[in-house]
């Protein structure tokens, strides 16, 4: 299933792709900075479905990546655990 396309929204196609996700989000930022959005939110929702998919420890570092690159960006951060 596809999800429909919705500006602001970014998807990955697979759970256990952490890198992707980073890159995605690397990617994200970047875009928003160059067009000049000062007052960012991230919301990663779910991080139930990535540790359903890895183990804890590969999830905090992954985390503490993910973390470190939205608080250089001075972005509001909003994980979701179901």
């Amino acid at each position: 299933m596809n999800p429909r396309h919705v500006d602001g929204v970014e998807y990955t196609s697979f759970p256990v792709d952490m890198t992707g996700i980073g890159i995605q989000l690397s990617e994200y930022l970047q875009r928003l900075y160059d067009s000049g959005v000062q007052k960012d939110r991230i919301l990663f929702n779910s991080l139930s479905t990535l540790l359903m998919y890895s183990n804890l420890q590969t999830v905090f570092r992954f985390l503490h990546v993910f973390t470190g690159r939205v608080q250089s960006a001075s972005a509001l951060r909003l994980f979701v655990i179901d």
